[in-house]
């Protein structure tokens, strides 16, 4: 019986690492992950187009917290002095009519007081400016799974017979966590001739041509 067990959890084990094996058959496939093994057959388009289910990786604030920081602050404030100032003028009214060369009217004169406003300098007054901060305590990792595409052009590739096939590991990945970019890792694992890959997306398309070497 422990025997039996330890070959259940093996075939579990193996099976959870299978790589999902996808033949490109039709322009447009799916898969299920964000890793698989394309097959190119005889059947298969000149241009495909596969979307894979990527796990992307977004923080966020588990336990947010708020502090309440009391403090003083100082302003300036300009400072002026109020005084009574009097001064005499001159009332005496003016002439009229003819007079002569000796003429000298008495001058009357009233005081007249005003307040004035003087400026002296500034004071530093100091008034409450305390304020709150909000900041987290610990952040934490949720990660949801989105759909990417990625178009693979086969250019001027050998025409496959028979049961003969060409085989691609393709990964997706998220290029870094809170990004919202996929990057693609993709390699030949079994061709019928020598191949070489290059990437030819443009404007945040993924997209990449196969051909001979």
């Amino acid at each position: 019986m422990k025997k039996m067990m330890t070959l259940l959890a093996l075939t579990i084990s193996v099976g959870a690492f299978a790589q999902e094996r996808i033949i490109l058959n039709s322009k447009s496939v799916s898969v299920n992950s964000a890793s698989a093994i394309l097959v190119r057959t005889a059947q298969t388009p000149d241009k495909v187009e596969v979307t894979f289910s990527v796990p992307m990786a977004n923080s966020y604030c588990a336990d947010p917290r708020t502090d309440y920081i009391r403090q003083t602050c100082h302003r300036s404030e300009s400072v002026y002095r109020t005084q009574t100032v009097c001064r005499n003028v001159d009332t005496t009214p003016p002439r009229t009519g003819p007079v002569g060369p000796n003429y000298n009217p008495p001058r009357t004169t009233s005081r007249v007081c005003t307040q004035e406003r003087t400026y002296v300098g500034t004071r530093q007054v100091p008034y409450d400016c305390s304020y709150t901060r909000s900041w987290c305590a610990q952040y934490a990792t949720n990660v949801s799974t989105e759909s990417d595409k990625v178009k693979i052009k086969f250019k001027d590739l050998p025409n496959l017979g028979g049961t003969e096939e060409d085989s691609f590991q393709v990964t997706a990945r998220q290029r870094s966590q809170d990004g919202e970019n996929v990057v693609y890792d993709i390699s030949v694992i079994q061709s019928v001739a020598p191949y070489k890959i290059e990437k030819k997306g443009i404007l945040g398309y993924d997209s990449y041509v196969v051909e001979q070497q």
